[in-house]
């Protein structure tokens, strides 16, 4: 190249008049990433491999859910996501997720119901048989946290309620949007200050879980 020839600059770099032609951006590695990648834990990645294979496709969290399976079981997983992380040579964190309280409707005749929109419908702290009418709750407290107007859902959402009136132990409510239900569906109850503490029964193992060693 003569000294006539056009000088050509660099990525990054450009004549004074602050037309640089600019760097091609970074690539983005694991190290670069703003976002972590969380990895549930369970009967199919109980084992060291498979562990192992979710931390080398780039988990950078595990999950555990307390929900199922035993503290015994928690730490196995906790330790295999440990063990994971000494032998790739970087943290591998876990992410505990608590269970909250368990709020679910009895058992029907027959095991199922099918509810209506608009027609009234029952869900008791009694014990009693579950009808298309009426049906009992796990959760002692509905009657206490209800008050007309709270929406109550069935079975994720797929059934809405509202709650019409309290007698004693029962919550008469109005369907909104019917559908079929069966047995031990979730019961839930949006944007009322539920009185059963947001912690379940299932525990967190403790810190020493960890490691399979303690």
């Amino acid at each position: 190249m003569t000294s006539d020839s056009p000088r050509v600059p660099s990525p990054g770099s450009g004549p004074a008049d602050g037309n640089a032609v600019p760097a091609p951006p970074p690539r983005v590695t694991r190290r670069h990433r703003r976002a972590n990648i969380v990895a549930t834990l369970g009967p199919a990645t109980c084992t060291a491999d498979r562990v192992r294979e979710l931390a080398l496709a780039g988990m950078d969290v595990a999950r555990v859910n307390l929900a199922h399976g035993s503290a015994d079981d928690h730490r196995h997983l906790c330790g295999l996501a440990h063990d994971a992380g000494l032998e790739l040579g970087r943290p591998i964190a876990v992410l505990a997720d608590i269970a909250g309280p368990k709020m679910r409707v009895g058992c029907f005749a027959g095991g199922s119901a099918t509810l209506t929109a608009g027609q009234r419908f029952v869900i008791s702290t009694e014990a009693c048989t579950g009808t298309s009418e009426r049906v009992s709750t796990s959760y002692r407290n509905l009657a206490r946290d209800v008050r007309p107007g709270n929406a109550i859902l069935l079975d994720d959402g797929n059934i809405r309620l509202k709650a019409v009136s309290v007698d004693g132990p029962d919550v008469v409510t109005e369907v909104i949007e019917g559908g079929f239900v069966s047995d031990h569906k979730g019961l839930n109850l949006p944007g009322v200050a539920v009185s059963a503490p947001a912690r379940g029964s299932t525990a967190w193992p403790g810190p020493r879980s960890v490691s399979p060693r303690g």
